[in-house]
């Protein structure tokens, strides 16, 4: 595997710079075969990672001048050496879509760039959305000429490994805070009405997030810390107190027993924006 820094910042100054976002993503997952210009092109994509975002750009530099070509993509890695007579070699495989509609022309720059619809990428069986966690191959395919004549090429091989869904209050944490601890109730137990230093979690899920996220306690030399700062963990006084012993404030939680949850999901729950 291998990236190209400095193509990338070449390319992306002349293909992305009109791009929502300029941040690459992915990697090229095998080589390509010099072209007609004499060397290999290469392949790149900026964008986000975050399916719902709907914001990947594919770019295709150091083409020949002036080809014509179009983006092919697959749900898996393979290698077939100069299919059908190609100067290339194709990398994708096990169902190859083609975006045969959008013919693009290198013109006089020798580069292409391409915005990748995710919720309609083509397959033999029809269109398709990438779903978090999901993986997709891709390349470009363009015409080119050899001392013998006319033939076709290949780019590189360029995978972008889609983020997994970010873990949600509703659905991850909040069974956690419900269910029965080691040797200890329930966190919402303790934390029900007049719960134990005045955090009151409630009984559905939209009470406990809202008693949680973005809120300071008021209890003993804990009053002002914050249960659950977005994007900050080590700053969450919950997370401090289910993790830590002796955690920076009061007891750890929970008190005369061990969690029964997940620290690591909770974690990766606030890393991730705290959403409900």
């Amino acid at each position: 595997m291998k990236y190209f820094p400095s193509t990338l910042v070449a390319l992306l100054a002349v293909t992305l710079a009109q791009a929502a976002s300029a941040q690459q993503i992915g990697i090229s997952f095998c080589s390509g075969s010099a072209n007609s210009t004499g060397g290999p092109s290469v392949m790149v994509a900026a964008g986000s990672t975050n399916v719902s975002q709907n914001d990947v750009t594919l770019a295709c530099s150091s083409l020949p001048q002036n080809v014509l070509g179009y983006f092919l993509v697959a749900p898996e890695a393979d290698f077939v050496l100069n299919p059908g007579g190609s100067s290339g070699n194709l990398c994708i495989g096990g169902g190859i879509g083609r975006y045969a509609g959008s013919v693009l022309s290198s013109g006089s720059t020798g580069s292409v760039q391409f915005p990748v619809d995710l919720t309609s990428i083509p397959s033999p069986n029809g269109n398709v959305t990438v779903m978090p966690g999901e993986d997709f191959y891709f390349q470009f395919w363009h015409r080119d000429t050899s001392p013998t004549g006319a033939t076709s090429n290949f780019s590189p091989g360029y995978v972008i490994d889609f983020a997994p869904a970010a873990p949600t209050f509703a659905a991850d944490i909040w069974p956690m805070l419900a269910q029965s601890n080691i040797g200890a109730p329930a966190c919402i137990i303790c934390h029900g009405a007049n719960g134990s230093g005045g955090l009151n979690l409630g009984f559905t899920a939209p009470m406990a997030y809202n008693a949680l996220v973005n809120v300071s306690s008021t209890s003993g030399n804990c009053a002002g810390s914050i249960y659950v700062v977005p994007g900050d963990p080590s700053s969450s006084l919950m997370y401090d107190k289910l993790t830590n012993t002796p955690p920076s404030c009061g007891a750890s939680m929970p008190f005369g027993g061990t969690f029964a949850g997940d620290t690591s999901l909770i974690r990766d729950w606030i890393l991730s924006g705290a959403g409900m």
